[in-house]
């Protein structure tokens, strides 16, 4: 369906995943902001066009456009959880680490399915602080609603690297690859 606006966002955020993960192909950083603007003229308030396009802009060096949207989009939104996430992430860029963990913690207690990916994303920000107990107490709570998610694996990884158990931290990395 040309008409259906939802989908165009779907795709867009299909290729900003591939390209955010590091497994984006060239050209999927358009094929996303093309799929994103469809979706934007068919309906110019689609919550995920628009949460999404923020990711756009970070990566295409919009980073104060970038901003406000996602303030814009808090303002309006104040209860969808993916909107506190996007604003976590554009936070933590920011180093404004006490704004991004309150975001993480507000995605998490929006929508309890969330807490993993708050996990890992509160734990990487205690790493930047050096607080390792406390980024590995985040990771606890994840793991202990996904075990076996990739992320906290890898997060743990690096908090052993970090503390300078490299054996640990390799063995966790292989059983992730």
């Amino acid at each position: 369906d040309p008409q259906y606006a939802l989908a165009y966002s779907a795709l867009g955020s299909a290729y900003v995943n591939r390209v955010l993960k590091g497994l984006g192909q060239t050209g999927d950083h358009e094929k996303a902001r093309n799929a994103f603007r469809k979706a934007l003229a068919l309906d110019p308030m689609l919550l995920e066009a628009r949460r999404h396009m923020v990711f756009i802009y970070l990566t295409g060096g919009q980073k104060q456009k970038a901003r406000e949207e996602i303030e814009a989009l808090r303002r309006e939104y104040p209860n969808d959880s993916g909107v506190h996430f996007v604003r976590g992430v554009i936070a933590r860029l920011d180093s404004d680490y006490e704004t991004a963990l309150r975001s993480f913690d507000r995605m998490a207690k929006l929508n309890p399915e969330e807490r993993v990916v708050a996990s890992y994303s509160r734990a990487r920000i205690f790493m930047y602080q050096r607080q390792y107990d406390e980024a590995w107490r985040e990771l606890d709570q994840g793991a202990a609603i996904e075990p076996e998610h990739p992320m906290i694996k890898v997060f743990r990884a690096r908090v052993l690297f970090l503390r300078g158990e490299v054996d640990q931290a390799s063995q966790i990395v292989q059983q992730v690859l």
